[in-house]
């Protein structure tokens, strides 16, 4: 189990709540459905199978799941009916779906917003006149430090961690971006299936950085640029 779990960077706890079936010990969200995801690959088990019996097993238990849309049993028409009959549900479904997305939409940027409020540095000295800085020494200001991860075209998982904090997982929809202004150094963790699927701006610039694989992860560390003399 516990080659399992540094295989997935799932934990233990989270891995054995999967093989129970206890799908309410999980995260929740669409995190759950990575986690079974992962875990089947390891275990060479089908992944949309896997998840196909996860969200029936999670339906079944009461489990939200708002991260998909509910299943759409097949409708058997007898005589007399007709297909138009299906538009209310489809009319519902989509109504449904946006709400969903919206929501969605607002948490993500709720989540943005609040973390660039705790990472954003202190305002900066109202400059004071050079004749009063006679005499005075000390190292210079430090300069700006803003990583900007953005996506191309395609759906993209990732785990950031700023200098020694915590680690925290965020899914960036195509063609979306997410700042980070870390004091000294950023970690991203990604698929390595998604080499490529975004790019990095330091300060505004994009930045080519090598990642290094390990256990089908991608690893990125973009570290604070030294300034110029």
């Amino acid at each position: 189990m516990h080659d399992i779990s540094n295989e997935t960077r799932i934990s233990v706890r989270n891995l054995e709540a999967i093989e129970r079936n206890d799908f309410k010990k999980l995260p929740g969200g669409i995190f759950n459905r990575s986690f079974v995801r992962a875990y089947a690959r390891v275990v060479g088990f089908d992944e949309h199978e896997a998840v196909e019996l996860y969200l029936r097993a999670a339906r079944e238990q009461g489990i939200p799941l708002d991260d998909v849309p509910p299943l759409r049993s097949s409708t058997v028409y007898t005589d007399g009916q007709t297909s138009s009959s299906s538009w209310p549900t489809i009319i519902l479904s989509i109504v449904v779906l946006a709400i969903l997305s919206l929501g969605i939409y607002a948490a993500l940027h709720w989540y943005q917003r609040r973390t660039a409020a705790h990472t954003a540095p202190e305002a900066l000295p109202t400059p004071t006149p050079a004749a009063s800085l006679a005499g005075q020494t000390g190292p210079p200001p430090a300069a700006a430090f803003r990583v900007e991860i953005r996506t191309k075209n395609e759906q993209v998982w990732i785990r950031a961690r700023a200098d020694d904090g915590e680690a925290a997982e965020a899914i960036l929809r195509p063609n979306e971006s997410k700042e980070f202004q870390p004091e000294r150094r950023l970690q991203i963790e990604f698929s390595r299936s998604k080499l490529g699927a975004f790019e990095v701006l330091v300060n505004g610039r994009p930045t080519q950085i090598q990642p290094t694989i390990e256990k089908g992860l991608a690893q990125l560390v973009i570290v604070r640029p030294e300034s110029s003399p």
